[in-house]
């Protein structure tokens, strides 16, 4: 196995189909703590950017469903580097 890493796992989030992204969410937290990963499970919210400055993930899950989830607004706030981020 590789070495383990700190993921983030984004779920939730204001789409209507929240329920649906959390328990997806939910999952995948549960498959990548069983390969021996850190996880951190993250309610997506407006406090994102903030958490994910405390909690400095290695790597980021995106389990969020409908908008903002999939037409890419997360990935490329991920992409970008964190001094572009938004202040907290």
């Amino acid at each position: 196995m590789s070495a383990a890493m700190k993921v983030a796992v984004l779920k939730g989030g204001r789409s209507l189909e929240r329920n649906i992204s959390l328990r997806s969410g939910a999952h995948a937290q549960e498959g990548l703590e069983r390969l021996g990963h850190d996880v951190i499970g993250l309610d997506v919210g407006p406090e994102l950017v903030a958490q994910l400055r405390e909690q400095r993930p290695d790597a980021a899950f995106i389990a969020l469903h409908g908008r903002d989830g999939e037409d890419g607004t997360v990935q490329t706030l991920l992409e970008a580097p964190t001094r572009s981020w938004p202040s907290t």
